[in-house]
Parts: structure tokens; C-alpha cells; sequence
């Protein structure tokens, strides 16, 4: 589609993947000269899915909050902006459908514990699930660097020299040179802080460059306006000097796409172009498809040296400050009379121990929190207690209501806790009271969590990056549209507890 096509001058860009050019591990785009800036995920029936964007042009909202599974707000929105509905088909709204893409797991799935389970003679293996991936990578890297050896096109030096420029680009930004930023004791401050000191390696392994931004620090976390107005504009100016022929990628702690979008949008700034550029969402509430991440805080929650006497029962506590969220409003009722339990009412003081109250529990309630997932949720698995994963149908922007990263890796959230929907939660107090009644269960549950943890760190999470991205830099012929496929599907993934033996398994059926 294009504006002109239509006499549409609010249609920015959209993208089709295409049932034929997926079964080939293809993808095909038709975007604008302005771009692919994805605001609004449609269902296009029956064979594609689209990202129409109408806000990039004067006199424009921003991309606007609707209820993507509800086929009336999204219709009502199209009116307001006088976009022909017979322009736009709706099947079924969300990021990414699996049928139209045609297959049921990204390309770089594998059950790392079961690769990690023994060595092939019956005896355990010693490695820690982050040194097992990390060895994928390895072995991943030798056969890239066997094929480059081999004749293959080979521009590192090029690359390198590239990213130091982008270095130069983002430098007045949050992120490469500024850690005492907010931002800075979240996760991406780790993985920026691991890639200065080894990018000269990285990237030729990668074939891309990072963009080094604290995303949370230009966003909503940005409290001086001042400063915010420029760091902003700084963003829009050094965005445009990228070179869109060259794959890159983001990580985004704390904040989306959308709300940067949003913000640049608010001052009358260009769209940022994410043409050639990779996301890894740690909020499960973004506009273009983007890998499933955890939200990690920078430090991160240490069991002590010896197992923890768990006395807890049962535990939660939280602020109510999204208080539309109504199922952290309801637990306190819930868990009343369990025996053992401290689920505190939503807002109650904040406990001083709070590490220490997580580590001595045995199952740990994770609502939601601003979006669809919380710190809490990995914090659990940090500290060993077994996470227990509330979806709230109230918040199922873009298909889902759960948060459930490193599916892709074989992390089993149901095997270790719980994922359960706030229609079974009336349910869920003699769920735990039987899980607590069987001791083997319990202690294989505890087991799993403890295998999981370290993925759960900044240091687990850096590997996952550099995994995938090595991954597709080896094995994907089909460059930024090949990615981009398969960030749909692990997009789908992270919405849906699918267990380790996915094999064979077709998300969103």
C-alpha cells in the first residue's frame, strides 16, 4: 500500500507477511519512503497481518492507546481519522499471526536444559544455563567464521568502525557515557557496560552494532523537562544519521517503542525509522515485533549460601498505583485465611526485607504491574520461590495478558510455578494448597526454577541477546525480513505458556 494509491495522506507505512514468502522462510515489505513506524497492529485477512501507522503526518495524534483485540475501538479510531474501513479488513488484531507466518517456533528455539541435561553417558552436566547457551553461541560463531574463511562476504572492519561512529552519535544521550542517569541501575546499563568492552569482537561476530541508548531515561523516567526536550531531540538528529543499510538492534528496559514514539511525536519531531533495527521488549507492549526480554533490575536478588527456610506460604506485595488493574486489589481477599501466607492488601507499607521475605517463600504471586509484567516475577525466580504469573484479561493490549520471556530457550514457566488467567484465580488457593501438600512435586518445581535463575540475571539476559542476534547473523539468508518473522513468532511465545515439550507445538491454537 502506499499514500498516494489511496489519496490517503495519514498512511505512513505498513508491512505484510505473506503465507507463500513465509513458507519459504521469507518475508515481504511494502513500506513508504517515510519508513516502517509500526502504531497500530491490524489483522489482514486472511493470509497477512499489517502495522498501519496514520500518525506520522502534521495535524496528527500520536499513535493512540485502543484495545487491539477489540474490533469496534479500532474501527472507531479508523473513523475518527477518516480511514476507509473497507481499506482495512479485520480478522484478528494483535502483533503477529502465527497461521499467516507459517511456522510455530522462532527459528532459534532450542530446549537448553535438555541439551544441558547430561553428556551423553549418563552423567550430569556441570554447566550453568547461561555458560550452556553461551557455548550455543560459541559453536554458532566457529561455523560463521568456517563460511567467511570460506569466501563469504566479510565487511568487520567496516562494521567495527560503524559502530564507533554510533557510539559518537549517541554519546550526549543517557547510556554510553552518562550511568548515573535513573536508568542506569536497570539491566540495559549492564549489557551497554559488557559491550564497550568487548564490541571490537562482538560485532563481526553479531554482524550488527548496538545503539547504546538508557531508553528509560528519554522516556517517561526523564523528569528535568529541560533536559528531556533536548536529550529527545538529540534522539530524532543522531536517528537520522544511521545508515539503514546496516543491521542494528535495542534493547528496551522499562519503556516501548510506543512511548517513544509518542514522546518525539508530542514535539512535533520525525517518526524514528526502526528500518534495519531489532528490538528486545522487556514490557510485552510494543508496535513493531520485537524478542520477549524480563525486566531486570541492574542488581539483582542472591539466595544465600544455603537454601532458604521458606516459611512463607504464599506471598505478595505491591503499590496499587495502576489501580485499573484491579486483580492486585483482590489478592488480599483471596489468600485471607491460607495458612502461612502473607499477602499483603495492594499499597500496604513496603518491607525493608523485601529480598529476604522472597526468599524465604515458597510460591510468589506476579501480577501485573504498569504493563502486562512486573519486576516482581523475575525477582522470584532470583531469589528461588516459585513464580506464580497472573494474567488480568483487562490489559490484553496487543493479544496478551502475560509476560512469559525465555520460552524460546525451554523455560517452562508451569514447571516451575504457575501462569494463571484472573478468571481461575477464585481457583488458585487449592491449587497451591495441593502443590504444598506434594513434596516431590514441590522440590522438582524448586529444582527447575534454580536450573532457570541465572537466565533471569543482566548477565542471562546479555547471553539471550547476543544468542539470537549471532543466531540470525549465521543462519538467516533472508537478512532484516527473515529476523523480523521471527520476532513475531517469539513475540506470540511470550503471550502464551506453551511447556518445554513445544516441539511441534503452533502458537495461538
Amino acid at each position: 500500500f502506499g499514500s498516494s494509491h489511496f489519496g490517503l495522506s495519514r498512511l505512513a507505512a505498513v508491512i505484510c507477511f505473506h503465507r507463500p514468502l513465509a513458507s519459504q522462510g521469507g518475508i515481504k515489505m511494502f513500506a513508504s519512503r517515510w519508513g516502517l513506524v509500526g502504531a497500530l497492529v491490524l489483522g489482514r485477512a486472511p493470509n497477512a497481518i499489517g502495522i498501519l501507522d496514520i500518525s506520522n503526518f502534521t495535524g496528527l495524534p500520536g499513535p493512540e492507546a485502543v484495545n487491539a483485540n477489540d474490533v469496534e475501538d479500532v474501527s472507531n479510531l479508523l473513523q475518527r481519522h477518516n480511514v476507509p474501513a473497507a481499506m482495512v479488513p479485520i480478522r484478528q488484531l494483535g502483533q503477529c499471526d502465527a497461521e499467516a507466518v507459517g511456522v510455530s517456533m522462532p527459528a532459534h528455539a532450542l530446549d537448553l536444559f535438555a541439551l544441558n541435561g547430561s553428556h551423553g553417558d549418563g552423567r550430569s552436566s556441570r554447566r550453568s544455563a547461561v555458560e550452556a547457551l553461551r557455548l550455543q553461541r560459541s559453536k554458532l560463531v566457529a561455523e560463521s567464521s568456517h563460511r567467511k574463511a570460506g569466501g563469504a562476504r566479510n565487511d568487520s572492519k567496516g562494521l567495527v568502525a560503524y559502530q564507533e561512529q554510533v557510539f559518537q552519535l549517541f554519546a550526549d544521550l543517557p547510556g554510553l557515557l552518562q550511568p548515573e542517569h535513573k536508568g542506569g541501575r536497570l539491566a540495559d546499563a549492564y549489557i551497554i557496560k559488557e559491550w564497550m568492552q568487548s564490541y571490537k569482537r562482538l560485532v563481526p561476530e553479531l554482524g550488527a552494532v548496538f545503539i547504546p541508548i538508557l531508553w528509560q531515561s528519554v522516556t517517561w523516567g526523564c523528569h528535568n523537562l529541560t533536559a528531556c526536550t533536548q536529550w529527545r531531540r538529540n534522539l530524532v538528529t543522531a536517528w537520522q544519521q544511521l545508515d539503514h543499510s546496516r543491521l542494528h538492534f535495542v534493547v528496551l528496559m522499562l519503556t516501548h517503542l510506543g512511548e517513544v514514539q509518542n514522546l518525539v511525536h508530542s514535539m512535533s519531531l520525525p517518526m524514528i525509522n526502526m528500518t534495519n533495527v531489532i528490538a528486545f521488549d522487556s514490557r510485552g507492549n510494543d508496535s513493531i515485533p520485537a524478542f520477549p526480554i524480563p525486566l531486570l533490575h541492574y542488581d539483582t536478588i542472591t539466595l544465600n549460601a544455603g537454601e532458604a527456610e521458606r516459611t512463607i506460604s504464599v506471598a505478595f506485595r505491591g503499590s496499587c498505583k495502576n489501580g485499573v488493574w484491579r486483580i492486585r486489589h483482590n489478592l488480599s481477599d483471596i489468600f485471607a485465611d491460607f495458612a502461612g501466607s502473607r499477602v499483603t492488601r495492594c499499597g500496604a507499607e513496603w518491607s525493608r526485607n523485601f529480598s529476604d521475605e522472597l526468599r524465604s517463600t515458597v510460591f510468589a504471586l506476579a501480577p501485573p504491574g504498569a504493563y502486562v509484567t512486573s519486576f516482581r516475577q523475575f525477582e522470584a525466580i532470583q531469589a528461588g520461590a516459585l513464580p506464580v504469573v497472573l494474567g488480568d484479561r483487562n490489559f490484553r493490549f496487543r493479544g496478551g495478558s502475560i509476560w512469559l520471556p525465555f520460552q524460546d530457550l525451554g523455560v517452562d514457566w508451569n514447571a516451575m510455578g504457575f501462569t494463571v488467567t484472573d478468571e481461575e484465580l477464585p481457583g488458585l488457593p487449592a491449587r497451591l494448597r495441593a502443590a504444598l501438600d506434594d513434596p516431590t512435586s514441590l522440590q522438582a518445581r524448586f529444582a527447575r526454577t534454580k536450573q532457570a535463575a541465572e537466565l533471569f540475571t543482566p548477565a542471562g539476559l546479555t547471553e539471550y541477546v547476543l544468542y539470537v542476534m549471532t543466531f540470525y547473523a549465521s543462519t538467516a539468508p533472508g537478512g532484516f525480513g527473515e529476523v523480523l518473522s521471527n520476532a513475531c513468532i517469539s513475540g506470540l511465545l511470550g503471550r502464551e505458556a506453551v511447556g518445554r515439550s513445544w516441539a511441534g507445538v503452533t502458537i495461538g491454537k
